[in-house]
């Protein structure tokens, strides 16, 4: 596993267990490194580096990636040293390389985010993709420098334009937030999401889904939105099993009865499933669920049975992913309530804003 290859930024929210698509090789890498840098992406560290190993002398760009390999060999000394060099000689990819070192603490340097802000400005300015991406990254969380959705916007912005998928994403998810003068786009981000969607990024079907089915920057369309969420379900994103259950529920009720029940216990399906994953939303509706038996029989005074436990302090019974006291329903809301406002809180979907090594 190349561990430089996608350097988080830890307040981004975590990794998911979806890869991240390979950077398409395009004008941060010089045409003479180019077979060089394909050997890395692959995997193939020792063919990478026998390649480097004979570019690196006179060639500062050669040096920040062999320092990328050895890094990822576990020979941090000497990559720092490679990193550092580069970048004093002027080489837009050895400042992106020292930057993620400081913006992640690699190779036990101390975290130091404005200094990381300092190097990927230095690289972005000129001309470096992925410090580009990098920057209005840090410019959105508010990492080393104060949040700043225009700054955030015009350096992505930069990146989008080669229509990269995870640059589309990141952008969206600027337009959609508002900062002072900067102010939302939904139809902006809604048209980025859907871009992206299409490239293959899974929490981008994610937000384009909740988008059609909300009808926020697009035209409401509850059918494709179904499509979207469940493309992003199967690539393993839990919020869009959250966001697939609350469609159902807010599906308005008729007189079949029997069609009625059965509308929810999908629902309940999709909400256990966003539950086992870990969804704290799906987690608060499910124990509001079994509280009012909603969907599900009620649980306050029934017997034991496989995955329940017995809660003796309040004399009730919980599904297994519900152990926590801070679901119990009995201390969230009114029987009978669906639980939180807004459906989905996408904690794994911050997650997908991450700095990119290479």
């Amino acid at each position: 596993m190349i561990t430089a290859r996608a350097i988080l930024i830890a307040a981004l929210l975590a990794v998911s267990g979806v890869a991240q698509a390979q950077v398409e090789m395009g004008g941060d890498v010089p045409p003479e490194l180019r077979s060089a840098v394909t050997a890395y992406r692959s995997g193939d560290l020792r063919a990478a580096e026998v390649q480097l190993r004979s570019l690196a002398p006179g060639n500062p760009d050669a040096e920040a990636w062999l320092g990328a390999v050895l890094l990822d060999r576990g020979d941090s000394k000497q990559a720092l040293r490679l990193f550092q060099r580069s970048a004093d000689a002027g080489s837009a990819e050895g400042q992106h390389r020292l930057a993620l070192v400081f913006a992640e603490g690699l190779a036990g340097t101390p975290r130091n985010e404005t200094l990381a802000v300092e190097l990927f400005e230095k690289a972005a300015n000129s001309g470096h993709q992925r410090a580009q991406f990098n920057l209005g990254i840090l410019y959105f969380r508010g990492k080393g420098v104060p949040k700043d959705l225009v700054q955030a916007r015009a350096w992505l912005e930069k990146e989008a334009a080669s229509e990269d998928p995870y640059a589309l994403y990141a952008l969206g998810r600027a337009m959609d937030e508002s900062q002072g003068a900067a102010l939302a786009d939904p139809v902006r981000a809604a048209d980025l999401f859907r871009r992206a969607a299409e490239k293959g990024h899974p929490y981008a079907a994610l937000r384009y889904g909740i988008a059609l089915q909300d009808g926020n920057g697009v035209k409401k369309d509850l059918t494709a939105a179904q499509n979207w969420l469940l493309q992003a379900q199967r690539a393993g994103v839990p919020e869009a099993s959250l966001a697939l259950g609350d469609m159902l529920v807010r599906t308005p009720a008729n007189k079949d009865k029997a069609a009625n029940q059965k509308v929810v216990a999908m629902a309940i399906g999709w909400f256990e499933a966003a539950a086992e994953a870990g969804v704290a939303s799906a987690q608060f509706k499910l124990a509001n669920a079994y509280f009012a038996g909603a969907g599900v029989p009620r649980l306050r005074g029934h017997r034991l049975r496989p995955g329940i436990r017995q809660e003796p302090r309040h004399g009730a019974v919980w599904p297994r992913h519900l152990r926590d006291p801070r679901w119990r329903p009995d201390r969230l809301r009114k029987p009978g309530q669906w639980g939180c406002g807004r459906h989905v809180e996408c904690r794994g979907d911050a997650a997908r804003l991450v700095c990119r090594g290479s």
